[in-house]
């Protein structure tokens, strides 16, 4: 049987990625993504509504939530 290695330290992509780079990736917090909620479901309504979070921008999350089409990140 073959010795399985050990790992030499924990990888974070903090410690591999500049901030903007993790921004890219991760979404900014400082930005949220508007969607027109007019979407063949119609079930979603319009995102952001008041009281929503923060979601960063995610131009995805409007067809996968049923929030219709995606506007813009502002």
């Amino acid at each position: 049987m073959k010795k399985q290695p050990t790992p030499k330290g924990k990888f974070s992509l903090k410690n591999e990625l500049s901030r903007s780079e993790l921004k890219q990736v991760l979404g900014s917090s400082g930005n949220q993504t508007y969607c027109d909620g007019l979407g063949p479901y119609g079930s979603g309504g319009p995102f952001p509504v008041a009281g929503s979070m923060q979601i960063g921008c995610f131009p995805a999350y409007c067809h996968n939530a049923h929030h219709g089409e995606f506007l813009y990140c502002a």
